[in-house]
């Protein structure tokens, strides 16, 4: 399980009113996720509803700020891999974080721009240690907002945690929605297709209704991780998330 999938789980408990929460079973699935895999870019609809389609970036936005002494020195160039905001496959995806992992915080960065073909916004930053929150280890955590598209499925928050050198061990995108159905039908999408990449699962847990991951690989030394996390109607835990992991 990566990182970022045990904090978010490890916060979420805290929360006492989860117990009060009307959960879902999440049995009753939506038929209504649909991806053109017919050339061109992919489109992920939901329905009628359309505030849910994903959202392409045409246009970089105004460079990112941080609370910490030292702003990334991204810069954005043509997309290397497709479109702006867009990488067509999984495939893309793991190429892209094979370049990105195990590079100082800036370079990554730097990468996954280029990749994208676009600039991430609103960096907010945090530290987690043996003196801060009982992690065994230094960990600098690093999220901004997104609007970007990976196999035709849309995530608003790219996540990237470095070592205390500033190393980065772990990329993860999440989509945030209080709909059940879309956040499983991404996480179904996922399992469907990472095991022709990354080969059998190595982890999973499916059995519980709040929390459901798949972890795949190791490949080049990086694994990925599917998950699904749901703790009812207006939590900002109710996400899906493509996490990948640098395996030391």
């Amino acid at each position: 399980m990566n990182k970022k999938l045990s904090v978010l789980l490890a916060l979420a408990l805290t929360v006492t009113a989860l117990s009060a929460c009307s959960m879902s079973s999440g049995k009753d699935r939506s038929d209504d996720l649909r991806v053109d895999r017919e050339g061109g870019d992919y489109k992920h609809e939901y329905g009628d509803e359309t505030e849910t389609d994903p959202v392409i970036i045409t246009e970089t936005t105004e460079e990112p700020t941080t609370t910490t002494t030292e702003e990334p020195t991204t810069t954005t160039t043509s997309a290397t891999y497709a479109s702006q905001g867009v990488l067509h496959s999984l495939q893309d995806a793991a190429d892209v974080i094979s370049r990105a992992m195990g590079q100082d915080y800036n370079s990554s960065v730097s990468i996954l721009e280029n990749a994208f073909g676009t600039k991430f916004s609103t960096i907010t930053y945090d530290v987690h240690g043996p003196d801060i929150d009982d992690y065994p280890e230094t960990l600098i955590e690093y999220d901004f907002n997104c609007d970007v598209v990976i196999y035709g499925f849309g995530f608003d928050e790219l996540s990237i945690w470095c070592d205390e050198d500033n190393r980065v061990i772990e990329i993860s995108f999440c989509y945030h929605s209080s709909d059940l159905n879309q956040l499983r039908n991404y996480y179904d999408y996922f399992r469907a297709d990472l095991p022709g990449i990354y080969g059998s699962p190595i982890e999973e847990s499916n059995d519980d209704v709040n929390v459901n991951y798949t972890t795949y690989g190791p490949l080049n030394g990086i694994t990925c991780t599917a998950s699904c996390m749901y703790w009812g109607e207006g939590q900002k835990y109710n996400m899906a998330i493509l996490g990948f992991n640098l395996e030391e």
